[in-house]
């Protein structure tokens, strides 16, 4: 009989789960958000593999906006101005302003920027493949 890790963590190169190269999916991230200039906030994000280091591949996540700093609702109002990608990164609208389809650059990479003419903040939430949510700090429009 095959031995079998029922608890605790193994890190492990290459591994797969049926056609699925594990260390090479999205499954964590980091979000930076920048400063507003201009009506304009950049949030970086960084897709990161299972142990935490910078993908060095395309990746894809689903994204919303939220209201909530946990991420447990789709924000009432999208930002007046939009939200665009910026330099890195693809991002396919799915719900006007609010849910997007992102994919990463050859390096991970991803920027989107929100403009918003008045006050207003919002949390970007990605849905790692995994179902764990990445929430960004306050998106915050004085």
């Amino acid at each position: 009989m095959a031995n079998r890790l029922t608890r605790g963590e193994a890190l492990l190169g290459n591994l797969t789960l049926g056609s699925v190269q594990l260390d090479k999916a999205p499954l964590k991230a980091s979000l930076t958000v920048g400063t507003e200039a201009a009506n304009a906030i950049n949030v970086a994000i960084q897709l990161q593999d299972m142990n935490a280091n910078d993908l060095a591949n395309r990746g894809s996540v689903l994204a919303y906006l939220s209201d909530d700093a946990n991420g447990d609702s789709v924000a009432a109002t999208a930002p007046d101005g939009g939200v665009a990608i910026g330099t890195d990164g693809l991002a396919i609208p799915l719900v006007a302003g609010k849910c997007f389809l992102l994919t990463s650059e050859a390096d991970g990479d991803i920027d989107l920027t929100l403009t918003e003419s008045g006050a207003d903040t919002w949390y970007l939430v990605l849905v790692l493949p995994h179902g764990e949510l990445a929430v960004s700090d306050a998106i915050t429009f004085a």
